[in-house]
């Protein structure tokens, strides 16, 4: 199966130009590639320099590429709990400390397996 490819970051060539030479090669090349030829992001190749997607974070209700359907490559994905625990609304009281409150929320973090 073959994939069209066009080029990113190139700007339209200006309209007020009078004359183009008839060497000059337009930037707007046709590149084909076989979908063969594309890099498999999911899995970890050291070839390329590719660490895979294992591990990484994921958005558990995003349905884009940073959701966990896309991102983890249909592998599922771990959930880690963790309570976040800090000094809250503190006050300084004369002379001369501070007193606080412990706060803390629990959190989710989802990471590909």
């Amino acid at each position: 199966m073959w994939k069209w490819f066009e080029p990113t970051g190139c700007a339209s060539p200006p309209s007020s130009r009078s004359k183009k030479s008839k060497t000059t090669k337009s930037p707007w090349r046709q590149t084909w590639s076989t979908l063969s030829d594309l890099h498999n992001y999911c899995e970890e190749d050291s070839a390329t320099g590719s660490v895979g997607t294992q591990g990484r974070l994921c958005n558990r209700t995003s349905p884009h590429v940073d959701g966990c359907d896309l991102m983890c490559c249909g592998r599922g994905y771990n959930t880690h709990q963790y309570t976040k625990v800090w000094q809250c609304n503190c006050k300084f009281h004369w002379c001369c400390f501070v007193k606080c409150n412990t706060c803390s929320e629990r959190t989710e973090v989802f990471t590909c397996k």
